[in-house]
């Protein structure tokens, strides 16, 4: 007999939230992004942990100067003033290159790393729904 799954959950948009989080997501039936929240500088908004080859490595996307703090996510803006995607999709392939199936994924993820988004929420909701393709949700 299958597992009947929750109802609704609200979650705060991520950067490259953790499989924890996925998992818990895969639990409900429907999911709705607070995309009016407040910005909170140090969160997982804009910023991941990956295991590399040297243990854990924190990528963070570099956001125009300003007070997020006071901003809805959906007002705060990417800064592209040095090529922070080269380096995180360096890291990415540096740290699960030869996993199993990253060749299968690799395509799916490749765009958001070489174009350039405006809005923070942009870059996040593109990647969540790609995470959500690969996991079936």
């Amino acid at each position: 007999m299958p597992l009947s799954k929750k109802n609704a959950l609200l979650i705060e948009m991520q950067y490259l939230p953790a499989i924890a989080s996925i998992m818990l997501i895969k639990q409900y039936d429907r999911i709705y992004i607070d995309v009016k929240e407040h910005y909170v500088k140090g969160t997982y908004r804009n910023r991941c942990h990956i295991l590399g080859p040297n243990g854990l490595q924190r990528l963070s996307i570099p956001l125009l100067k300003g007070k997020h703090q006071h901003s809805s996510m959906d007002k705060v803006i990417i800064s592209y003033a040095y090529n922070w995607q080269k380096d995180h999709w360096q890291s990415l392939c540096s740290a699960y290159r030869r996993s199993p199936y990253f060749e299968y994924y690799e395509d799916l993820f490749y765009p958001f790393y070489h174009q350039q988004f405006e809005k923070l929420i942009d870059f996040n909701y593109g990647l969540l729904k790609c995470i959500f393709k690969i996991f079936k949700i």
